[in-house]
């Protein structure tokens, strides 16, 4: 089973996410190599990936006045035979992610066994979810991958808001009109599956979007697991990667920053979650034509801002983006404003991800949510379980006294007094997503719907992002941050600007 169908966001010739995936695409050897870009060889994404079937109506689960995303969230569950079920979705004003979420739910084959792939009309992950929201599909494209329309993870989420181009536009990366992850996020709240998991897509040690997707968090078996997609030596983001290297000017154009009050990337939206094996099968990785996160953008491109706001800085004992680091390079108007930092000890996002491999049963983890004093970023997030002997993992989440990231987080902006603190954890041992996953596959369109996720002909981050602002307090912790011979970002960027007060913790 392939993912197939015109993926606009994972593409390829890819078993896993395939399609004409303009984002994450191709035979996906991994990312690999010392790709400044998309690392690792990619064992994520493996095996004969059924796919994660069903007919996902979409993930309604993220629910009540997300105070932070609590609730178990059942994630991807059951056998899933893709992310299947009636998936309630992420719904109703999200106190938090609240009440079990059948996210992705029912007896999910799809990151199992042999699974047949994501498939089925899966309704994505829906619902009004205030998450990653706007026709932010999440990640978009006709994406072969996990399909549906989904609408993004919507809800009245108080997260990750508004017409979030999300990670849109003629993004192959992370672009488009990116209001940010904007709306008044209380905080990265709950595990959002939506564009979650060890998303190697926007991924890997990436100081910037962090974690294994620190940035787009979670266990995201979908964009998961040694698929370090965007990951691993990922100078762009990460690695020996100069930066989004070459002339990659790093985050480049006229970046408005991340922008919009993004109190946080909210709620752990079992979405699109877990270590998803759906995009696996002989997929490299998130492969193919995808350099990284490629295509017309040079880098972390587009109107780009930059990540701004006056964000004390990103601080703590973060590695950063460490090492010979040039840093924000080129005409970089910088990463300005006072940005307060990301700060606390993030020494979480961490987990034994073992992936999801052999029989995939299931997409599971105690996922303890991007936890800590932030009274949001909890639950107990299932992830994707069942009989997922993988993608478990008892993740703290992002934890430290994280009060969410919270506050205006007028983006990650300022005098930016550097991406910091020992964030050494957005870790795990995610063994990838193995097993006989057959892909992607059905009328999944992939993470798909009017999703300006990782989407189109962005080579990179690019697209009008606003950026991720709002007065953030700063995102701290023990960031490992990006590290590597990471050139930085540059080029001409305007900075990361705005009056980012940080993501508060």
């Amino acid at each position: 089973m392939v993912v197939s169908g015109h993926n606009g966001g994972i593409t390829g010739h890819n078993v896993g996410m395939t399609g004409h995936n303009g984002g994450i695409t191709g035979h996906n050897g991994c990312i690999t190599g010392h790709n400044g870009g998309i690392i690792d060889r990619n064992r994520g994404i493996i095996g004969h990936n059924g796919g994660i079937t069903g007919h996902n109506g979409g993930i309604t689960g993220i629910t009540g006045h997300n105070s932070g995303i609590t609730s178990h969230n059942g994630g991807i569950t059951g056998h899933n035979g893709g992310i299947t079920g009636h998936s309630g979705g992420i719904t109703g004003h999200n106190s938090g992610i609240t009440g079990h979420n059948g996210g992705i739910t029912g007896h999910n084959g799809g990151i199992t066994g042999h699974n047949g792939g994501i498939t089925g009309h899966n309704g994505g992950i829906t619902g009004h979810s205030g998450g990653i929201t706007g026709h932010n599909s999440g990640i978009t494209s006709h994406n072969g991958g996990i399909t549906v329309h989904n609408g993004g993870i919507t809800g009245h989420n108080g997260g990750t808001t508004g017409h979030n181009g999300g990670i849109t536009g003629h993004n192959g990366g992370i672009t488009g009109h990116n209001g940010g992850i904007t709306g008044h996020n209380g905080g990265i709240t709950g595990h959002n599956g939506g564009i979650t998991g060890h998303n190697g897509g926007i991924t890997g040690h990436n100081g910037g979007i962090t974690g294994h997707n620190s940035g787009i968090t979670g266990h995201n078996g979908g964009i998961t697991d040694y698929n370090r997609g965007i990951t691993d030596h990922n100078g762009g983001i990460t690695g020996y990667n100069g930066g989004k290297t070459g002339h990659n000017r790093g985050i480049t154009g006229h970046n408005g920053g991340i922008t919009g009050y993004n109190g946080g990337i909210t709620g752990h939206n079992g979405g699109i979650t877990g270590h998803n094996g759906g995009i696996t099968g002989h997929s490299g990785g998130i492969t193919g034509h995808n350099s990284g996160i490629t295509g017309h953008n040079g880098g972390i491109t587009g109107h780009n801002g930059g990540i701004t706001g006056h964000n004390g800085c990103i601080t703590g004992h973060n590695g950063g983006i460490i090492d010979r680091n040039r840093g924000i390079i080129g005409h970089n108007g910088g990463i300005t404003g006072h940005n307060g930092g990301i700060t606390g000890h993030n020494g979480d996002i961490t987990c034994h991800n073992g992936g999801i491999p052999g029989h995939n049963g299931c997409i599971t983890s105690h996922n303890g949510g991007i936890t800590g004093h932030n009274g949001d970023i909890t639950c107990h997030n299932g992830g994707i379980p069942g009989h997922n002997g993988c993608i478990t993992s008892h993740n703290g989440g992002i934890t430290g006294h994280n009060g969410g990231i919270t506050g205006d987080n007028g983006g990650i902006t300022g005098h930016n007094g550097g991406i910091t603190g020992h964030n050494g954890r957005i870790t795990s041992h995610n063994g990838g997503i193995t097993s006989h996953n057959g892909g992607i596959t059905g009328n999944s369109g992939g993470i798909t719907g009017h999703n300006g996720g990782i989407t189109s002909h962005n080579g990179g981050i690019t697209g009008h992002n606003g950026g991720i602002t709002g007065h953030n307090g700063g995102i701290t912790g023990y960031n490992g941050g990006k590290t590597g011979h990471n050139r930085g970002i540059t080029g001409h960027n305007r900075g990361i600007t705005g009056h980012n007060g940080g993501m508060v913790v």
